[in-house]
């Protein structure tokens, strides 16, 4: 049987509470993080690993019913075609963290049992060691934790640091307007075509994959923030438009210089993923009915309206618009609401000047229920 949802949240939250008891909590990813790298971790067949892991977060005697191979890390890999467009979208982000414990192709598994931690590019079927310096993490792994659990908090912790070097303070601001209501955000330095903006209550940010054409675009609310709280201010400002009573809203949100206009169909974008297989116990028609119209040029400035209004274009310049049209009357509840893109980008010249094409794919991360 597949892992439910609501086991899957249940092991998410005993697994960052054994994190946070036990290490620096500064350190320690948010629980849908752990949400989505439990592929990893679960992904251990031997009776003697079960054990341990079950012993470790005291988990009941069915996690040995549990399919173990979550997001079907191997069959991703070991099915590949490189002509096979359908299978180049991208998993949970084009990018596998793997272990040793994954077994794949013999003709890349020996170099998984070095203690480096490697990238696994699906695009152009080749491993990137990782450069993340986790020497100063040493102290983590000196307990008697089952290797698969030290691989895991290794990873959690690899994604934890790109994002601490990914952006450096900066004294600009920049305002994000909602109606006649002003937002004002705080400014950090790119680096690395990184792009950060925060709010008192939520972060966005873009990270491009190294050795890769793909990007990452994350929304997230700050730790402590409650789902309510969060739900609220996806109503008044739109930015993460997920909410608990949804009601059709179009968003206009500056994302960085490039221009998109195209619809996809959110019932083959799951499909493509195999989320559909991964929440087979869940009623994706109505959320997936009405979310499949994304339409994104360039601005040089955040904006957010609702259904009807137009924004002035002296404001919005050339305006960078992403719409997002939502159900009507739909729910969806959620261990930690988390919105986030995986883009992957091209070039095109327009006229003088020069503009990414990307293929937009956003992907809402929670407990769903409907």
């Amino acid at each position: 049987m597949y892992l439910s949802v609501s086991k899957l949240e249940s092991l998410s939250y005993k697994i960052f509470n054994y994190l946070v008891e036990h290490y620096d909590p500064s350190f320690v990813v948010s629980p849908i993080s752990i949400f989505n790298l439990l592929g990893i971790l679960l992904n251990e067949s031997t009776d003697e690993t079960k054990r341990e892991i079950r012993n470790l977060f005291q988990i009941s005697d069915d996690i040995d019913n549990f399919n173990l191979s979550l997001f079907r890390i191997n069959e991703e890999i070991k099915n590949y075609k490189e002509n096979d467009t359908k299978s180049r979208t991208f998993s949970i982000n084009n990018k596998i963290y793997c272990n040793k414990e994954i077994k794949m192709n013999p003709k890349i598994k020996d170099k998984l049992f070095e203690t480096e931690l490697y990238d696994i590019d699906l695009v152009k079927k080749k491993m990137v060691k990782n450069s993340v310096d986790l020497s100063r993490f040493k102290h983590y792994f000196e307990d008697k934790l089952p290797e698969n659990v030290k691989n895991f908090i290794r990873s959690s912790l690899c994604w934890q640091e790109r994002w601490r070097k990914a952006f450096s303070l900066n004294d600009e601001k920049e305002d994000f307007i909602v109606g006649d209501k002003k937002i004002q955000f705080n400014m950090l330095t790119q680096t690395n075509h990184v792009n950060y903006y925060e709010a008192e209550e939520f972060k966005a940010m873009q990270i491009p994959y190294s050795d890769s054409a793909y990007s990452f675009i994350g929304v997230l609310p700050e730790e402590g923030v409650s789902v309510e709280t969060v739900l609220k201010l996806i109503n008044e400002k739109g930015i993460l438009d997920l909410v608990h009573q949804m009601t059709s809203t179009k968003i206009e949100i500056s994302i960085p210089p490039f221009q998109m206009n195209k619809e996809i169909d959110m019932k083959d974008l799951f499909g493509m993923t195999r989320f559909q297989d991964f929440f087979r116990d869940i009623n994706f028609s109505k959320i997936l009915n009405g979310l499949k119209d994304h339409h994104l040029i360039h601005s040089p400035s955040y904006k957010c309206v609702k259904e009807g209004m137009k924004p002035n274009k002296e404001e919005t310049g050339r305006g960078s618009v992403l719409h997002i049209y939502f159900p009507t009357n739909y729910e969806i509840k959620f261990t930690r609401p988390f919105l986030y893109f995986i883009v992957k980008s091209g070039f095109v010249e327009m006229a003088d000047e020069n503009y990414e094409t990307l293929s937009c794919f956003p992907v809402l991360m929670g407990r769903f229920s409907g």
